[in-house]
């Protein structure tokens, strides 16, 4: 006799796990997870910009991060 169970389990992902798995990613499937997060966004009650703003003033985002955020910038404007 053989007994089969399906199990649930939860699995929380830390933000330093999911920028690692970005970067793991090519440049294809980094084009596929931006248009992910523009459909994300389109269920928020509020533009993408107003996160954007809760961002910037974070206190543990740091210079570096700005940085990535300025150039993700520069090169979206690029387009």
């Amino acid at each position: 006799m053989e007994l089969k169970k399906n199990v649930d389990i939860a699995v929380e992902i830390t933000p330093e796990e999911v920028a690692k798995l970005f970067c793991d990613m090519n440049s294809r499937e980094q084009a596929v997870f931006f248009n992910s997060v523009y459909d994300q966004t389109l269920k928020w009650d509020r533009p993408f910009c107003f996160q954007l703003q809760s961002i910037i003033e974070e206190d543990v985002l740091r210079i570096s991060g700005k940085n990535i955020m300025s150039q993700i910038g520069e090169y979206g404007d690029s387009v």
